[in-house]
């Protein structure tokens, strides 16, 4: 195998595609690890009990067992050790963090309850290294425009309003319309967030 060493990640991510009954041609295509280095790690793999049976929630123990293996004693892969029961649940993490927004001390209460057991430390560690947490934010200037020729547009929910149609309390939208140059806004009320609203709101505007 070649000389360039790769993380835990890069492995569960070759061990998943082998489950997968994906060809080493295909692997190496996917992943840009060199065919007979892959070859190696799943042979190692197997030699931990990996085949195409294997559980996900077994692959960050396995995929750490073929680093060490590579390595001895002297792997410092920071996704090993502590880190390692937090690999599994990589793309959870990522959505909790972006999508859902939670803050990383209701997401490590979340992890606990789920049984992972890790330290605070651990889990900011691995956030900010696999996941970016926390790091600067990178603002792009936007180009300058004429009066009148760019807006921003955006929904925002307003709450439960009574909705005398219907006879009962609905969700209120409000679409809000803002010139880049003047910031005048428009704000255009509806109780759904589809492509009608957006064009009937646009039209107002």
């Amino acid at each position: 195998m070649g000389h360039k060493e790769y993380s835990v990640t890069n492995i569960i991510d070759i061990l998943r595609r082998a489950k997968a009954k994906d060809s080493f041609r295909r692997i190496a295509r996917s992943t840009g690890i060199d065919r007979n280095t892959i070859r190696n790690y799943l042979r190692l793999a197997a030699t931990h009990g990996f085949d195409d049976t294997t559980s996900d929630d077994r692959l960050a123990e396995i995929a750490a067992a073929v680093i060490r293996s590579v390595h001895g004693g002297e792997a410092k892969d920071p996704e090993l050790g502590a880190c390692a029961p937090l690999l599994p649940h990589r793309e959870l993490l990522s959505g909790w963090l972006e999508n859902d927004h939670l803050t990383l001390t209701k997401a490590h209460i979340k992890l606990g309850r789920m049984g992972v057991s890790v330290t605070y430390s651990t889990l900011y560690r691995y956030a900010r290294e696999e996941l970016g947490f926390g790091g600067q934010k990178v603002t792009v200037r936007m180009a300058d425009t004429e009066p009148g020729e760019v807006a921003q547009v955006d929904f925002g929910k307003m709450g439960l309003v009574f909705d005398p149609e219907v006879g009962r309390n609905r969700v209120l939208h409000a679409l809000v319309v803002t010139l880049i140059q003047s910031r005048y806004e428009y704000v255009f009320l509806t109780h759904r967030q589809d492509l009608n609203a957006l064009i009937t709101g646009m039209e107002e505007a």
